[in-house]
């Protein structure tokens, strides 16, 4: 359905009677999904950490501390004098301390003779040494046959054997543990001094990768599981389905027909049954803007076919787009009417002689039997004007004292449903060249090109772009005579025209804003001035006239506007520049089917040398109606489920593949320049994110966190100081060298990597809230 229906259905969804059952209702459920958000973030932390912990105590490593949250100073609580403590709980059980600290920015296992913070680098290597007693050798430089080496030589052994670190009682007993020999460790500068035996530092290269990548690693393991478990709960999704198309944009110029369903992307890949929309969504972002994306689609006769779209970025959206709207299903969701009534809301349900309820299921349009969305679009779409029947299916809810075995009863009933006119303002923009042609269509058989100017349809004006192709509908398996103009040349076309597949008016509010003619199978642009005016409509009582050039509209605050609520978010829209863009006019006349029945529209435009206003009223048109009727088609929607564990663990194992390597291919193309780093998201997004998903319920914020912990595996492996991945460059430089890298150097780079990593979360911060009010 097209986008005015798909807001009517968000506006009913949060309508309730009683503003405040209402308000506490939303609180509660947004309590709730912030709860469900921290513990499954703090447990992708939790088992990331966990990974370093494990393993740093199999290899002996002595573990003072291990948080969740940072606990490095107190948090000021502005304008008064309380602070958060740098813990919000925290217990010692043996040697080591375990905590929540209070900045909620990742997690820290803190062992002995190992600290991120180059500052405490010579403090924690003195703490160290302060467990190695009369180290004897300590300063001497030692080196094996090559140089690149460390080789202990009998006197340091015995010296090893003589000295003793001092750990901890055991917790049990308390009892002391027997002496175990200090290590001889090998500095940059080719120094040995002996350290603690439990230190992080005394321990061999390989140990230490060991603990560094038991992170990721741990990552990568519960990000299966979290799949795992999902699939076996059950995974809500929605189908890679093609439900419409948007005029002129890469999909329709492609020839996808709606209906359609997508098996893969690219011809390298495998077909996959179970792909879904957000599938689609990270292959146009990741195949960017300046090449084809190959998809295979299975077309509603059943025959597969391939595509190559080119992805478009509009600057009216924040991803760049082929043009397609999700799948929808013959079911109807909450009825817009009521709501539509309570506010005065211009685009009401049209009226019916039986008024429809949630859940009733469309089954006939006119004797026609449909069983999906995009069928039902397909037959609105040529019939605008008129009464059409439904046949609708409506199951009455059982009571909730109804036997076990009881059925619920299933009733069919006809309901009569009429047109919808649209609303407008009489003024009619003049029609510009022919901005795309959809493969396939009588005027890609034609041989129409892009620029051609249409002037005349069987020896009469086009009219108004914007209802050329409900006008055409008549004629539909007729030929129609086309004069055109291409460059300085007049020419006639001879054309049949055919029947519309797709509902005109879809994405008008956030596409590329280009009007079609879908029975000629053209889009074109429209131009920045007035071409006619409707006799005793608002715009000829307002005194345009043909000829004036339009610069700017912009929608007056509606004096019946309530807050919260669509109709105040019209009026606080930005002017569009018509002047600059004239295809703006299509997203006004999109939003004029919005607005509130007093919503005043302001035009500024040019008249020879004089700049002029006029404020124009919304009205019912006579000759131009609203295909979809505003009818709530739900989305299509499947259960990913099975009750088989192997099969869970399958579909989890895929699921983390896919999204390690998503992650892989979003890094190449950020590296490579084929994807703007605006498109990156921080700390907000996540968490706008992540809450989002919380609301839909436990498996799918399961799947969020598979995402997740994906991505921490990756990015936090990548080889830049302060991140495990820069410690493993560290420790492969000592292995290859025998002796660390010099300890100045790792702290500059070090530092380096902070300032980075830092400088790049405040800018993916500053792109999420600059996306929160787009």
């Amino acid at each position: 359905m097209d986008f005015v229906i798909d807001l009517s259905y968000l506006l009913a969804a949060t309508g309730d009677p009683n503003p405040l059952v209402a308000a506490l209702t939303s609180l509660l459920g947004t309590l709730q999904s912030l709860l469900y958000v921290a513990v499954g973030l703090g447990f992708v932390i939790f088992v990331h950490e966990l990974g370093h912990f494990l393993v740093a105590k199999a290899c002996g490593v002595k573990c003072e501390k291990f948080y969740v949250g940072f606990d490095f100073f107190e948090i000021p609580i502005p304008f008064t004098k309380w602070k958060i403590p740098n813990a919000l709980w925290k217990m010692q059980i043996g040697e080591t301390e375990y905590g929540i600290g209070s900045l909620p920015l990742g997690g820290y296992v803190k062992m002995l003779g190992q600290d991120d913070d180059p500052r405490n680098a010579e403090a924690e290597a003195e703490r160290t040494k302060s467990g190695a007693e009369g180290s004897s050798l300590e300063g001497k430089p030692v080196e094996n046959e090559t140089g690149a080496g460390l080789t202990i030589g009998s006197s340091i052994e015995k010296v090893g054997e003589a000295v003793s670190a001092h750990p901890p009682k055991d917790p049990v007993t308390n009892a002391d543990p027997p002496a175990q020999p200090a290590v001889a460790v090998k500095t940059a500068d080719g120094r040995v001094i002996m350290t603690d035996p439990r230190s992080y530092t005394a321990k061999s290269v390989p140990a230490r990768m060991a603990i560094i990548s038991a992170g990721v690693i741990m990552n990568a393991i519960f990000a299966v599981v979290f799949a795992t478990i999902a699939y076996r709960l059950g995974v809500p999704e929605l189908p890679a389905g093609i439900g419409a198309v948007s005029p002129g944009e890469a999909a329709w110029q492609a020839g996808v027909e709606p209906g359609s369903k997508i098996l893969r992307f690219g011809k390298t890949s495998q077909p996959h049954e179970w792909l879904r929309y957000e599938d689609l969504r990270k292959a146009v972002m990741l195949n960017g803007t300046t090449q084809d994306l190959a998809m295979q689609v299975r077309l509603p006769n059943g025959k597969e076919e391939w595509f190559e779209v080119r992805p478009v970025q509009h600057k009216e959206n924040t991803f760049p787009t082929i043009g397609v709207a999700m799948l929808g299903s013959n079911k109807l969701g909450p009825m817009p009417a009521e709501l539509a009534a309570k506010e005065g809301m211009a685009h009401q349900l049209a009226k019916t002689d039986v008024p429809f309820e949630k859940g009733d299921v469309v089954k006939e349009l006119d004797g026609q039997a449909v069983s999906t969305g995009a069928e039902i679009n397909s037959l609105l779409v040529r019939k605008p004007q008129g009464p059409i029947t439904l046949t609708i299916e409506r199951t009455k809810p059982l009571p909730k004292d109804a036997p076990k075995d009881a059925k619920p009863e299933v009733t069919t009933l006809p309901i009569v449903i009429e047109a919808k006119p649209i609303m407008d303002t009489g003024l009619i923009v003049g029609l510009g060249p022919i901005a795309s042609i959809r493969k396939g269509s009588p005027a890609d058989v034609a041989e129409l090109h892009v620029g051609d100017v249409i002037e005349t349809i069987d020896g009469q004006p086009v009219g108004d772009p914007l209802s050329l192709g409900q006008r055409l509908l008549d004629r539909v398996g007729k030929e129609v005579t086309i004069v055109l103009k291409r460059n300085k040349e007049k020419l006639t076309k001879t054309i049949t025209l055919e029947a519309p597949r797709n509902l005109c008016t879809v994405g008008l509010l956030a596409s590329s804003g280009r009007a079609a003619a879908e029975p000629l199978g053209v889009a074109f642009d429209l131009l920045a001035e007035v071409a006619d005016v409707v006799p005793d409509s608002p715009a000829a009582k307002a005194g345009l006239k043909a000829g004036d050039q339009l610069i700017v509209a912009e929608y007056l605050k509606s004096k019946a506007a309530k807050p919260d609520t669509l109709d105040k978010e019209i009026g606080e829209l930005k002017p569009f520049e018509l002047a600059k863009s004239p295809n703006q006019w299509v997203r006004v006349f999109g939003y004029n089917q919005l607005a509130k029945p007093d919503q005043q529209l302001k035009i500024r435009y040019q008249r020879g040398e004089k700049t002029m206003t006029a404020e124009l009223g919304l009205v019912p048109s006579t000759t131009h109606f609203d295909e979809g009727r505003a009818l709530p088609m739900m989305q299509e929607t499947r259960v990913n489920q099975t009750d088989d564990w192997g099969r869970a663990f399958q579909l989890g194992f895929r699921e983390t593949k896919e999204a390690i390597m998503e992650v892989f291919a979003v890094l190449n193309r950020l590296v490579t320049g084929k994807l703007a780093l605006w498109h990156l998201s921080g700390p907000p997004g996540i968490l706008r994110a992540a809450t989002h998903v919380a609301s839909t319920g436990i498996p799918k914020m399961l799947i969020f966190l598979t995402m997740l912990s994906a991505n921490l595996a990756v990015v936090n492996f990548l080889p830049i100081p302060v991140l495990d991945g820069g410690h493993m460059v560290f420790l492969a430089a000592e292995w290859i060298r025998g002796k660390p890298v010099d300890a100045e150097l790792q702290m500059k780079l070090t530092y380096a990597g902070l300032a980075f990593l830092f400088s790049l979360m405040v800018f993916a911060s500053a792109m999420d809230v600059g996306r929160f009010f787009m």
